[in-house]
């Protein structure tokens, strides 16, 4: 019998609901979601504000309970500690005190991960290297750039050498040549063989990097495909989308 890999994220019929007001009415931000996420590949989940990708996240990484169906991290809930030391998390805003050295801001997540001592600190300056920030260890977070502190941000990402990385927004407000460094960054870590997750709205991110595409409205999958097949015979990637998320809308 051929056996296939197990998918790194698995959705199946995942549906999240919240019961919001005094009425305690609900809105339903994922409904029935089945989608997988399999090993080395950089998948984005893209949609419209309120689509449900951010619920998405949250329940991929533990922080929220599902109403029914399940998510999976390499077969496993997303609860259990074995999961989610598989993954290193960007969320889309990274932030620290400002007071604080590049360096403690590692030193303490990378505690948090149980690395000590000397493996501790020699992780710490790997990672600083591969961010391009060694320069930089002792300075004060305060006096970092939106695009120093993503790659600081990635970085304390890195420090346990997840296999899956999930990355919230993680070029959003940064200029185009952070952006481009950062996009640079990604692609060395998925040649290295890390999956990486992106939950984003930058459509040309998409186009430059993903390998998948999953796109979602309304808390349902519209549609999941890689860039080529997509596009077919057009050319442009936010122009389909958009006309795919219309036609979705109209048949609700």
């Amino acid at each position: 019998m051929v056996s296939f890999p197990m998918p790194v994220i698995e959705a199946r019929a995942l549906t999240k609901v919240y019961r919001t007001g005094l009425l305690r009415r609900t809105r339903r931000a994922l409904d029935g979601l089945n989608m997988s996420v399999e090993a080395g590949e950089i998948f984005a989940l893209v949609g419209p504000n309120g689509a449900g990708k951010t619920t998405f996240v949250k329940l991929a990484l533990g922080l929220l309970f599902p109403t029914s169906g399940e998510v999976l991290l390499n077969g496993r809930p997303p609860t259990e500690p074995a999961a989610r030391a598989s993954v290193g998390f960007l969320p889309e805003r990274f932030s620290v005190p400002g007071y604080l050295k590049a360096e403690q801001v590692l030193r303490f997540f990378g505690e948090l991960s149980g690395l000590r001592g000397r493996a501790l600190q020699q992780r710490i300056d790997e990672v600083l290297e591969w961010v391009g920030l060694s320069e930089e260890r002792r300075t004060p977070v305060k006096a970092f750039s939106r695009g120093m502190l993503q790659r600081l941000g990635l970085a304390q990402a890195l420090l346990h050498d997840p296999d899956l990385l999930i990355l919230d927004e993680p070029t959003g407000g940064l200029d185009p040549i952070a952006r481009h460094e950062f996009r640079t960054l990604i692609q060395r870590l998925s040649e290295a063989g890390k999956t990486i997750f992106l939950n984003t709205h930058l459509i040309d991110e998409v186009a430059r990097m993903a390998h998948r595409v999953a796109i979602l409205n309304r808390g349902r999958l519209v549609r999941v495909g890689t860039v080529a097949e997509l596009l077919q015979d057009e050319t442009d990637l936010e122009a389909v989308i958009v006309r795919l998320l219309n036609h979705h809308a109209d048949t609700l």
